[in-house]
């Protein structure tokens, strides 16, 4: 079994996805649930019960994604990191699967969620346009996606995070979330 999220071998917008997410991803690894024949896939887990601060969320993106010592733990830094993957983990497309989604930055003030989802909106664009003129760095487009899983039906904080993401244009896919 895979997913059906075919849209995640695609480069296109919105790179984010909000909802409950397939019943089937529990019982099978993520790098197999989300792997596609003749691909290579990147797919990382990332725990959001230990996302629950700014702090924390830069340690478990440090930790899952293996970025290097010197890693700065803020936005810009986040950011560069993960546009710049392909530099130790080669890959045809990027998924990031955030499980327990309600519980990322809770801790933390709307301000902060907002960063993110400009954060991730931010390297799905640049992930989606090629590199030409770079020599040994060129690229094709890849995709980039991230699955924010949540644990439970929740209408006030689907509305909030919709609210937050609308507030900074930063699309995102609800198709999923149904109450």
């Amino acid at each position: 079994m895979t997913t059906k999220l075919d849209y995640l071998f695609r480069i296109e917008s919105p790179w984010i996805t909000l909802g409950l997410g397939e019943e089937e991803r529990v019982k099978w690894i993520p790098t197999h649930f989300y792997a596609q024949s003749r691909t290579n896939v990147c797919v990382k887990k990332l725990r959001c019960r230990k996302m629950r601060t700014l702090q924390a969320m830069m340690n478990e993106f440090g930790a899952v994604l293996q970025f290097f010592d010197g890693f700065g733990e803020n936005w810009w830094a986040l950011q560069e990191c993960l546009e710049y993957m392909d530099e130790w983990i080669p890959a045809e497309a990027y998924i990031l699967v955030v499980e327990q989604a309600e519980e990322i930055l809770a801790d933390e003030s709307p301000e902060q969620l907002a960063a993110l989802l400009k954060t991730f909106h931010e390297v799905g664009e640049w992930w989606s346009k090629p590199i030409l003129d770079n020599d040994r760095f060129n690229r094709k487009e890849i995709p980039f996606h991230v699955l924010l899983n949540m644990s439970k039906r929740d209408q006030a904080y689907t509305k909030n995070f919709i609210q937050i993401a609308n507030e900074v244009n930063v699309p995102i896919r609800t198709e999923a979330i149904s109450f």
